[in-house]
């Protein structure tokens, strides 16, 4: 787990005791010194999220990468509107159009 303690000028960011990167505030932005590099950030908690996005990434449920991987029909998410009697009258190709052309 990341840890983050206050020094006089800024932030210490440490896993396991090891220190990761140094922040400080500057007048325009929070700079983060992270391996040999220098990102700026608008605030402290927003360069604490990236660290943990670097150490700690976390893992998505296999619901969620089902929503990513399984390809989708467009068929499919119309068909829940075909017998809809709004549109009877509506021509198949008129329901069926692409609007972004």
């Amino acid at each position: 787990m990341i840890k983050c303690d206050e020094t006089k000028d800024g932030y210490l960011f440490s896993l396991r005791e090891v220190p990761l990167a140094m922040g400080v505030y500057e007048d325009d932005a929070f700079c983060l010194l992270h391996n040999d590099d220098v990102l700026p950030f608008g605030n402290a908690m927003q360069a604490f999220v990236h660290l943990r996005a670097l150490y700690e990434p976390s893992v998505p449920s296999p619901k969620t990468m089902e929503l990513f991987t399984k390809p989708a029909r467009a068929i499919d998410n119309m068909s829940k509107w075909i017998n809809n009697p709004v549109l009877d009258d509506m021509p198949k190709e008129v329901f069926h159009a692409n609007i972004h052309s």
